[in-house]
């Protein structure tokens, strides 16, 4: 069965979809309050001037414990969202991962390593030839922050996979009857959720393409394989490994990973040319291991 066409199923109209919506995004606020009480009752009382989303605030509460708070809302808007599909959905909780019988984690973890194995010798290139990276090891807080990446970073991609690579694709094919048109807006709704992060305040939005392109491989790959395995696996790849190996001050990310970026933020082709090389090569290799049918 064709993964979008779950959209069909159960209640479909457009006041179930305005309140899932509502409430999965009522549950990513509370789910953030989280953070807000923690400073107020550690830190606001020595940083009197600061607010919660000053740049200064992950140093001063710590890398790993606000990265932490930055992850936790993802797990409770999991839920949320499971629960929204089970009682205004009136569907199975399964159709928005998969269409098979059951979650297919050897998919995932083939999706997690192919990532791997493709992003992290690029990420190595890029560590040799950037003069800016500084070494910051320190083994506490890196064993903190592999802790909470490993924990928390797999939630958080699944939770993006099943909003817009599940959720959001099968109610627009339901609405639309048009496999495409769910791919090319879903991914202009993953590059929008964007809008608000530190990276498009440095770089500008000459950095959204990439968000777009990034959801568009991911709708596909959604698509082809028929469920949210192999995205989720490689979306998790893709952050974590970014999360444990370079750093900076200005992007949504900040950790106590293995390097540090000291450079100015600069906008550069270098980023899509990886989405042009990588992306396709991904996309082939999967192919050949599940023998996909190109057509959408």
């Amino acid at each position: 069965m064709n993964f979008l066409d779950f959209g069909f199923e159960g209640k479909r109209d457009v006041r179930t979809y305005t309140r899932t919506i509502v409430f999965i995004f009522s549950t990513y606020i509370f789910g953030s309050l989280f953070m807000v009480l923690d400073w107020e009752l550690f830190f606001a009382k020595n940083n009197p001037d600061l607010l919660i989303n000053d740049a200064s605030v992950p140093e001063i509460m710590g890398k790993s414990r606000y990265l932490f708070w930055l992850l936790f809302p993802f797990l409770l808007t999991g839920l949320a969202l499971a629960f929204s599909i089970s009682k205004f959905h009136e569907r199975r909780v399964l159709s928005l991962f998969t269409s098979r019988e059951k979650f297919d984690f050897k998919r995932y973890l083939i999706g997690f390593l192919v990532g791997v194995i493709f992003i992290l010798p690029l990420l190595i290139f890029e560590i040799f030839q950037n003069k800016n990276l500084v070494w910051q090891f320190e083994l506490s807080k890196f064993l903190l922050l592999l802790l909470v990446s490993v924990l928390f970073i797999p939630i958080q991609t699944l939770v993006e996979e099943l909003i817009f690579r599940a959720l959001a694709m099968q109610g627009i094919k339901a609405r639309t009857g048009s496999n495409r048109a769910a791919i090319i807006i879903s991914s202009l709704l993953f590059a929008s959720m964007h809008f608000s992060n530190p990276e498009v305040d440095f770089l500008g939005y000459g950095i959204l393409p990439y968000y777009f392109i990034m959801g568009a491989f991911f709708a596909l790959i959604t698509y082809w394989d028929k469920g949210v395995e192999l995205s989720s696996g490689y979306h998790a790849a893709n952050n974590l490994v970014t999360a444990l190996f370079v750093t900076s001050s200005w992007q949504a990310f900040q950790t106590d990973a293995l390097y540090l970026d000291t450079s100015q933020p600069t906008f550069s082709w270098w980023i899509y040319l990886q989405l042009v090389i990588l992306l396709p090569l991904v996309a082939i290799v999967l192919q050949r291991i599940f023998k996909w049918n190109w057509k959408v």
